[in-house]
């Protein structure tokens, strides 16, 4: 599966994803780029199947260019040791 992983999220986070392809929103060359058009460039972009993010402030309504739903993880931090499982 191709994974892309939006800014807030940490770096390091795609070396724990063994299995899948994984790109950055800053190696796709999208970096500081504003949610809605984000959207619509990782829609057209043919680049992932799945887009993670933490970010809460995502409006709903910017969702709709993407042909797959986000996957949004709901955290109290975005740093690695606590998105993942520990073991």
């Amino acid at each position: 599966m191709r994974l892309l992983l939006d800014e807030c999220l940490p770096k390091d986070l795609a070396q724990k994803l063994p299995g899948h392809t994984v790109l950055t929103v800053s190696q796709a060359g999208w970096a500081g780029i504003n949610n809605g058009k984000l959207l619509r460039l990782i829609a057209n972009s043919g680049k992932a199947d799945v887009f993670l993010t933490v970010d809460k402030r995502l409006p709903q309504q910017h969702l709709s260019p993407l042909p797959y739903p986000p996957g949004a993880m709901h955290s109290a931090s975005g740093r690695t040791e606590i998105l993942l499982p520990s073991g």
